[in-house]
Order: structure tokens, then sequence, then C-alpha cells
């Protein structure tokens, strides 16, 4: 059904609570990436230190410090 209607579930996982209004941007952000109607729920994991990460069954996006200390252990 998603896929014929276009439509991409995501977590939105974040370092701390986001403000609905900043989940509306990143919603859109995800739509016009992605072509599709985005649904998406909000999740805290504060292993990112700070920043935020984009999931999807075929998308991930990531901008967090824990990502950047993952990259300069390698």
């Amino acid at each position: 059904y998603y896929a014929h209607h276009a439509i991409e579930t995501f977590a939105i996982i974040s370092s701390h609570q986001l403000p609905p209004a900043s989940s509306e941007v990143i919603k859109n952000f995800l739509a016009r990436k992605t072509g599709s109607t985005i649904i998406y729920t909000n999740k805290i994991d504060q292993k990112l230190i700070a920043g935020i990460r984009l999931e999807s069954k075929s998308f991930l996006w990531e901008y967090s410090i824990s990502k950047h200390l993952r990259r300069m252990r390698q």
C-alpha cells in the first residue's frame, strides 16, 4: 500500500526532544528528497550526543557528534 501510494515511514531520531515545528521542517525536507508523503515518529537517543538521524527502510541520513566521533576513530 505504502509503495503504491508513494508513502515513506521515517524515524526522526534526535539527542533531545524536538519542537513540533522542527519535526515539520524535517518532514518537508524528507518529502522533497524522496518525492513521497512522509509519516514519521520522533525518538530520542542520547547516544547521538547532539544532532539528528533520519531512518527508513531505504534511507539513512545522520548529522551528529556521534557520527563524527565514529569517523575519527576509523
